[in-house]
């Protein structure tokens, strides 16, 4: 549940309440213009900042970022990341090794559905959803 400032006085309070309880209603983006010119770096450290803090894969999490980041560029826009950079960045990391091993297809995977995830967050947030 989300919890909105609505002053100290009651009466305020309360009709600020109908309205936020309207705009809901009406399936208004309360977080619109959130994502607007976030760079793929900056949604990384939110992302590992925000929502990935007490994940067990937190540090699994940052080294993908850190790919996602080399491969596509960190100055990306979120709203420019197309299907094509997703697939791309996948084509890339396939042709990648780790310690002389090629990158495993587990991994692959979970950092194409990590860029799949970023491109679908921005074609909600263009259709004026988020999440």
């Amino acid at each position: 549940m989300r919890t909105f400032p609505a002053g100290r006085d009651l009466k305020a309070a309360r009709k600020k309440k109908k309205i936020l309880e309207g705009q809901n209603q009406t399936r208004d983006d309360f977080d619109s213009g959130k994502t607007q010119n976030i760079t793929l770096s900056r949604w990384g450290d939110i992302y590992l900042n925000t929502y990935a803090r007490e994940k067990k894969s937190r540090w699994d999490d940052a080294r993908h970022i850190e790919h996602l980041c080399r491969t596509l560029g960190g100055n990306l826009l979120l709203s420019q990341i197309s299907r094509a950079h997703v697939e791309q960045f996948k084509q890339i990391r396939k042709a990648e090794t780790h310690r002389e091993k090629p990158i495993s297809e587990t991994t692959i995977g979970i950092l194409f559905e990590m860029c799949t995830m970023i491109a679908a967050s921005r074609r909600r947030s263009d259709a004026g959803f988020v999440g």
